[in-house]
């Protein structure tokens, strides 16, 4: 039996689609949290400018300062909600990049079996290539015994 080259290759072939995959995720994860950071600093901003609004409109005020908070605040909902829009694309992204690499993995685990299996069956051969080649021996030894 021969040795199948193609097994060592598609294995190194997997690790690299594995590490690429793993790389792909780390990315995906970095930037969800990067998101959430951000979500989070302008939700802080948008409590400070709400309650700083409300300061504005309980006592003396300039109507333009109000203006220009009421601005601001509406600048920042519409920052939160394209913040929330790409974390919802950030996760779905996150999520298939975890099946990339489940996949991969899976790769990687089916390819290393196989190996298993091809080195397993190269030793069985072997095993009985022996086994042939002593029975072969014992047989022509007994023949040559005999008269």
């Amino acid at each position: 039996m021969q040795v199948r080259r193609c097994w060592p290759a598609l294995l190194l072939k997997a690790n690299q689609a594995l590490e690429l995959a793993a790389g792909e995720l780390t990315c995906a994860r970095d930037r969800v949290m990067t998101l959430a950071q951000q979500r989070e600093r302008v939700a802080r901003m948008l409590d400070e400018y709400s309650e700083r609004h409300i300061t504005l409109t309980r006592g003396d005020h300039y109507v333009s300062e109000s203006l220009g908070i009421q601005r601001f605040l509406a600048q920042l909902r519409l920052m939160l909600d394209r913040i929330d829009a790409e974390s919802a694309s950030a996760e779905k992204i996150c999520r298939a990049a975890v099946e990339k690499l489940n996949a991969a993995q899976a790769q990687v685990k089916k390819f290393g079996k196989l190996i298993d299996l091809e080195a397993e069956a190269l030793q069985v051969s072997a095993v009985r290539s022996e086994a042939r080649l002593l029975d072969e021996t014992a047989l022509l030894q007994f023949r040559l015994r005999q008269p």
